[in-house]
């Protein structure tokens, strides 16, 4: 079975294909050449961001792109399969599968699907149709997203789920009178920046609720990550609210500088989104969870049932008072040991490698 993915948004289809490769399957990544692949935390993928099964074409501008797209097209349609992360298929390449009869599948990652394609402009056109005619599309279930797929009557859907490798042990520090380390890797995201735009991460909240906690007398040091939309806005907050002391900053990390500071703080921080996914959180709360670390995000018990039988044992929270509420519950250091081992047994069993990719293939098999 030769399949080729195409586009690598969050690392997603690089992770994809190492792990359909460890199980057997001729997997092949093209992205454009400023497309960004990170190696993986996972010791047993040995696979480096130079392997001859990692393809790159030209993107310099929208001409080059546009000239590329016919044998790039070709390309593709040279193999069983192709499976298209965020709109990276382009149409010529959509036809000339077609007239190969040849499928394509579609993973849509959460804005493309839920807000571009509801958008009366040309690529709005290009994202209603690149679903419509996906053989079947992966997408994350949530009430937005959900209604758009209806009126594209799009049938055959499905939720794929991110793949997780083995990690070391993590050695907690149970000691109870030093300080909570909280973690905010994800990108600062709180206020909009166009029309369309219609989920955040809503991270403010949480610095609101870490503040009362810091003018409390509480004993804690949140470390943050230079990225995101609201970076710059974050940096004025945290002036504003006076903890600039109770906070450090960081710049962007690898996948594998991630892995290694989950091993030192004691608790992750996400988002606190208002919309309800049926995931325990996006691919650096699995990946945390992964590593044995407790995340604090918001998350929908209701649509975890439904697709997984049980919800993950993460520290649940979307208010400023509820996050207040679970950062005093992190004084506790054996409890924060104890839900960080669950949350790894949970998404070892839900989101381990073997169960995702073999669910993946099955999937590829039917529309061979």
């Amino acid at each position: 079975m030769r399949i080729a993915h195409i586009g690598n948004l969050a690392n997603i289809g690089f992770l994809h294909c190492c792990f359909l490769r460890k199980a057997g399957v001729d997997a092949h990544l093209y992205v454009n050449e400023n497309v960004k692949i990170c190696p993986l935390p996972y010791s047993s993928l040995n696979f480096s961001i130079d392997e001859d099964w990692i393809h790159r074409y030209p993107r310099k501008n929208i001409l080059s792109m546009i000239v590329n797209q016919v044998p790039l097209a070709l390309e593709l349609s040279k193999y069983d399969l192709v499976h298209s992360w965020t709109c990276s298929l382009l149409p010529a390449a959509e036809e000339m599968l077609k007239l190969r009869n040849k499928n394509y599948i579609a993973s849509a990652t959460g804005s493309d699907l839920r807000e571009a394609a509801t958008t009366r402009t040309f690529n709005g056109v290009r994202v209603r149709r690149h679903f419509k005619k996906a053989s079947y599309v992966y997408h994350v279930f949530d009430p937005l997203t959900n209604s758009v797929v209806e009126k594209l009557d799009i049938k055959e859907c499905g939720l794929l789920k991110i793949p997780v490798g083995a990690t070391t042990a993590k050695e907690y520090d149970i000691n109870p009178d030093r300080k909570t380390v909280f973690f905010l890797p994800s990108r600062l995201h709180y206020t909009s920046s166009s029309k369309s735009e219609a989920v955040f991460k809503n991270n403010n909240r949480f610095l609101n609720a870490y503040a009362r906690y810091i003018h409390s007398g509480g004993n804690a040091r949140l470390i943050m990550l230079k990225r995101g939309a609201d970076y710059r806005k974050a940096v004025r907050v945290i002036e504003d609210l006076g903890i600039i002391e109770n906070v450090s900053w960081l710049d962007e990390m690898s996948p594998k500088a991630l892995a290694a500071f989950f091993y030192k703080c004691d608790v992750v921080v996400d988002q606190f989104n208002d919309l309800p996914y049926p995931a325990p959180g996006g691919g650096i709360a699995i990946e945390a969870m992964a590593h044995g670390t407790p995340v604090m995000i918001g998350s929908n018990a209701e649509l975890s049932n439904k697709f997984y039988g049980s919800v993950a044992p993460n520290l649940s929270c979307s208010t400023e008072d509820e996050i207040y509420e679970r950062i005093l519950e992190c004084e506790d250091k054996k409890y924060l040991r104890n839900v960080g081992q669950a949350c790894k047994e949970w998404i070892n069993k839900h989101h381990g490698w073997e169960l995702v990719t073999s669910d993946l293939i099955k999937k590829y098999k039917e529309y061979l």
